[in-house]
């Protein structure tokens, strides 16, 4: 009886250790590819969800609840979205006029909602944004070829 159980605690044993081997292994050494960062494809769209990010940690701290939190996460997701596109014009590739035109209508909102408080602040303040950026998008004269 002490036999088999023994036994049994030795194979349990070698199990764990075979199944929990790769959890111990070293790491593998640091290489170029490791230190480059955040691929340049990716960039906007992380500018963007890290200010969303930050507004909503800011909305937290304010008073308010969680419409406190949506207006953070409106203004800094479309304040940095716009301010990214301002400095590297052809970031979204060609989609830039639409990003930002979303950017700006998403920064309006935030900006409408947290003026008036309502609902209609944040969709004419949506409008507003996001009407003005389009006219000034279709208002830019082509390139000459």
């Amino acid at each position: 009886m002490l036999g088999k159980k023994l036994l049994l605690v030795v194979l349990c044993v070698c199990l764990l250790g075979i199944l929990t081997a790769p959890a111990f292994a070293g790491d593998r050494d640091v290489g170029v590819q490791d230190l480059k960062g955040i691929p340049k494809k990716h960039r906007f769209l992380t500018t963007v969800v890290g200010g969303a990010a930050l507004g909503a940690g800011i909305g937290a701290i304010l008073p308010g609840g969680m419409h406190s939190v949506w207006k953070g996460v409106l203004i800094g997701g479309g304040g940095m979205g716009k301010l990214y596109l301002t400095k590297h014009r052809n970031a979204a590739g060609g989609w830039t006029d639409w990003a930002n035109i979303a950017s700006t209508g998403a920064l309006g909102g935030g900006l409408g909602w947290t003026a008036c408080g309502c609902g209609e602040g944040f969709f004419g303040g949506l409008l507003i944004g996001g009407g003005l950026e389009a006219v000034w998008a279709a208002s830019k004269r082509p390139p000459r070829q």
